[in-house]
């Protein structure tokens, strides 16, 4: 998916590239730990039973947990390696992952009308609402928010990124 390859991308530039890569200072000031479920042990998991998150959080380790397996068996094998398993740890790749579901926005491709996520350096600091007040898309090589509400000088301007209840929020 493109979330997983944003994330790669993610744990290359900053594990492999290193202060080399033109994205350094971003990527340092990004969160370095999350405390979502996905990254619980199992007997923090047991605390969910009972919550309809509890399948949900245990769906998206096991996805995190292949989806790294799978990647790792790809990116640091053979000759043509493209990063050492150090450098692709899970913990950088859970890493990666979970700055791409908290900071990254739906950006509207107007070419194809796909929505892929997306990271901006800024971006991140917009406020997030579940209603529809505007859209994030790419016009000829720019990134264009469109405020459905209008935008008046000194109010706060909010981005969509879509509806999420509580496991989307997971």
């Amino acid at each position: 998916t493109a979330t997983v390859g944003l994330s790669v991308l993610l744990a290359y530039e900053r594990y492999h590239i290193g202060e080399s890569s033109q994205y350094y200072k971003y990527l340092v000031s990004l969160p370095q730990a999350f405390g979502t479920v996905q990254y619980w042990q199992e007997d923090e998991l047991k605390t969910l039973i009972g919550s309809p998150l509890l399948s949900e959080a245990q769906s998206r380790a096991r996805a995190t947990q292949e989806d790294y397996k799978r990647l790792r068996g790809v990116l640091c094998s053979g000759d043509n390696a493209v990063m050492t398993e150090e450098e692709f740890s899970f913990e950088h790749f859970s890493w990666a992952v979970g700055n791409v579901f908290s900071r990254s926005l739906l950006l509207s491709i107007q070419d194809t009308g796909s929505m892929v996520p997306v990271l901006l350096p800024g971006f991140d600091e917009f406020e997030l609402t579940i209603q529809n007040v505007s859209v994030v898309s790419l016009e000829n090589d720019t990134v264009v928010i469109t405020s459905f509400s209008g935008a008046k000088a000194g109010n706060a301007i909010f981005v969509n990124n879509g509806y999420k209840g509580n496991d989307g929020l997971l």
